[in-house]
């Protein structure tokens, strides 16, 4: 469902225009909704237990009592696990039993070995897109690809840029975003970004238009293959991964010369493979290294 759309049936839930809600396990998310005071999960068998303690939590959040029905096939046909993991849910319905909870879980499906070839839980150890990112990795030289290794460019510029908490109050959104802006793979996705702020929070405050503004100039400078932007004074330096050696990409570094070439007393380019660029009066350093990156990439 469109992000609109989504937020008008819920909505509409919440407010009793509707009395049913059909959802998909999308609903565990952390939904508060008072009102609701009865669950019914289809194939409550093939959830995790986490997953079902969830999804039981969202109902019976006000003084009214909740119901919470767990729909299954014939016990005969679902696994041994399924079946300890409801069996401990039946068991373990009283407040606080989170940590209980997550006990049994990992008894049931167990731990992994420390010293042995049986493990459990390895991409919850290098985290989802770290675990695709190697294994696409590992697959594309297997077949004989050739694997590049991604620039992750660091900023350093003398300008204050962070998410305010009165302006997203909640911990855990300001984290979710601050990973959203870490993995920006393009300028549509900023865009995208920028646009759900404004909807969702009003007008953006200078701190997190540095944030954006920042976020922004590592796409590009990945675009570049540049492994730094840093803020000197009044100078901003660019420095390029180096590739065998050889600083820059040819077309970046023709770019970068010739722009050194026309206006000599702005940019100067060092035998090192830095770009320098000597910084207007009274010129912000996002804004000018948002220009001077896009001229690089013309």
């Amino acid at each position: 469902m469109k992000e609109h759309e989504l937020e008008r049936k819920m909505l509409g839930f919440v407010n009793g225009d509707y009395d049913i809600l059909l959802s998909t396990a999308i609903i565990e998310s952390g939904l508060d909704i008072p009102t609701a005071n009865t669950i019914i999960i289809n194939r409550a068998d093939i959830f995790g237990l986490a997953e079902l303690y969830q999804l039981r939590g969202r109902v019976g959040r006000s003084s009214r009592r909740a119901y919470a029905y767990f729909i299954i096939p014939e016990p005969s046909s679902i696994t041994d696990d399924a079946r300890k993991r409801l069996q401990v849910l039946s068991e373990l319905s009283e407040p606080g039993s989170g940590f209980k909870i997550a006990a049994y879980d990992l008894e049931i499906r167990g731990a992994g070995e420390l010293l042995g070839t049986s493990q459990s839980g390895r991409i919850a150890e290098v985290g989802f897109d770290m675990y695709t990112k190697i294994l696409e990795e590992t697959v594309k030289e297997m077949q004989g690809g050739e694997v590049t290794e991604e620039v992750e460019p660091e900023i350093n510029l003398k300008v204050s840029q962070y998410i305010p908490a009165d302006y997203m109050p909640d911990t855990r959104q300001r984290l979710g975003l601050y990973k959203r802006l870490a993995s920006l793979a393009s300028e549509e996705d900023l865009s995208s970004i920028t646009e759900e702020l404004r909807d969702r929070y009003g007008t953006i405050p200078a701190l997190v238009e540095n944030l954006l503004g920042a976020m922004g100039l590592r796409v590009l400078l990945k675009r570049l293959g540049a492994r730094e932007l840093d803020q000197k004074g009044r100078r901003l330096y660019i420095n390029f991964e180096k590739r065998g050696g050889g600083g820059p990409p040819a077309r970046v570094a023709e770019k970068a010369v010739h722009m050194a070439q026309s206006d000599p007393k702005r940019f100067r380019v060092t035998p090192e493979g830095r770009f320098i660029v000597f910084m207007a009066s009274g010129a912000e350093p996002i804004e000018e290294a948002g220009y001077v990156l896009k001229e690089l990439l013309r």
